[in-house]
């Protein structure tokens, strides 16, 4: 990689956790071996980011992999034990405030990543020291706010209007005043293209080596059908519906096998309702399962993956199971559409709703030249994806346009 950058020093503001084991800090996979890509560009770099303790809630989904030794930390408080409310998510902002501003005289080139509120306090502090930055927008930030508070009372209909305004305002600003933004998905790129400032839809964080590619012609072939969830359990990732779309088909007489593989909070919830719809025989629970070899036997042993969300930018586990030739039911929500077409690459649907979700399931059970189909096209699809690289784009465009406008 081309090391002829003017700032050599990076710090990241990371728009998810990491880990601390007690001697190690520990992250997702894909996003330490991005890092680890981008070690060879820059003299040093920092993550600001919160830290989960090993045993908090939480800790077990964000450290499955070590982060090598010489990458520096900048800790920011964390959600953890009762820090769920309106009033404390606020005071933890103003504790966020306070360590950026502390530190950010000391940083060189800043990478921020959005939706987060770390990334806007740290782009607006930075309007007063002038560093040189540019953004990751994950997923568009009005999609992902019905489920950052509970909107529940006044919240739901005096507060939630106002904050959707603004948490907009707030997106398109940054984006708009970022020298360099890197989009995920599509949408994202249609909705800021044309920007005064260079937009590039970037390259997926994802981890599959080619050793990795599974190819199989169909699937579906013995009964139970093993229908695959994986993700974290948020209402974000509308789980519910997927389960109540299996329990439909198991009163239809289909033999099916739910695999849930995740954690989060909602995982008693989902629990307690697979026991009342009296499904519990036919849906397993993994809870997080580390990425690698163990998660991919379980795509394998697998019919058919179904990702019911309400919101994304381009879901990883999209990839993963194009990768792993399973046909896929997903929605028609933010960046999906851009890269999954319906009846080609996967079968698409409106979220929310459990009837469509069983309806879908049942219709690649039944057909099996649509299923054959979207194998087929769904791993044509991600090949080609595999063989970029996120931290080579990443030089690319910093030796592009950070002379210029940083």
């Amino acid at each position: 990689m081309n090391k002829s950058l003017p700032y050599t020093k990076l710090t990241i503001i990371s728009n998810g956790p990491f880990g601390f084991d007690g001697s190690k800090y520990r992250g997702l996979k894909v996003f330490v071996n991005y890092i680890e890509k981008l070690i060879p560009i820059f003299s040093e770099i920092r993550i600001c980011t919160p830290i989960l303790r090993k045993g908090e809630e939480g800790y077990d989904s964000v450290s499955g992999f070590e982060v090598p030794g010489d990458i520096k930390f900048i800790e920011l408080p964390s959600k953890v034990g009762k820090d769920r409310g309106f009033i404390q998510k606020i005071i933890r902002q103003f504790k966020i405030t306070q360590v950026i501003c502390k530190r950010l005289r000391e940083w060189d080139l800043i990478y921020i990543f959005i939706p987060s509120s770390a990334g806007a306090i740290t782009f607006y502090i930075n309007k007063f020291f002038r560093k040189p930055f540019f953004v990751y927008l994950a997923s568009d930030w009005q999609d992902i706010l019905p489920y950052t508070f509970e909107w529940v009372g006044i919240r739901k209909y005096i507060l939630y209007p106002i904050y959707k305004v603004l948490y907009g305002i707030w997106e398109a600003h940054i984006v708009r005043n970022s020298p360099l933004t890197l989009v995920v998905g599509s949408a994202l790129y249609d909705k800021y293209n044309g920007n005064e400032h260079p937009i590039y839809q970037t390259v997926p964080l994802i981890d599959l080596p080619s050793t990795y590619l599974f190819n199989r012609e169909d699937t579906c072939i013995s009964e139970p059908i093993k229908c695959l969830f994986v993700g974290s359990l948020t209402s974000r990732k509308g789980v519910k519906y997927l389960i109540e779309g299996v329990h439909q088909l198991i009163r239809e007489s289909y033999r099916i096998k739910l695999n849930i593989v995740g954690s989060g909070g909602l995982e008693n919830k989902l629990k307690v309702l697979t026991k009342e719809l009296g499904i519990e025989d036919h849906v397993k629970y993994y809870g997080y399962v580390k990425h690698g070899s163990d998660l991919f036997q379980i795509y394998r042993d697998s019919d058919i993956f179904i990702l019911p969300t309400f919101s994304e930018g381009f879901p990883r586990v999209l990839y993963e199971a194009m990768s792993q030739s399973l046909p896929i039911v997903t929605t028609a929500v933010s960046g999906i559409p851009g890269l999954v077409k319906n009846e080609e690459n996967a079968l698409l649907l409106p979220p929310g709703d459990s009837y469509k979700v069983a309806e879908s399931i049942k219709r690649i059970i039944e057909d099996k030249e649509l299923r054959k189909r979207l194998i087929r096209n769904g791993r044509k699809t991600v090949e080609p994806i595999l063989l970029q690289d996120a931290a080579e784009q990443i030089s690319t465009l910093l030796n592009k346009h950070l002379s210029q406008s940083l």
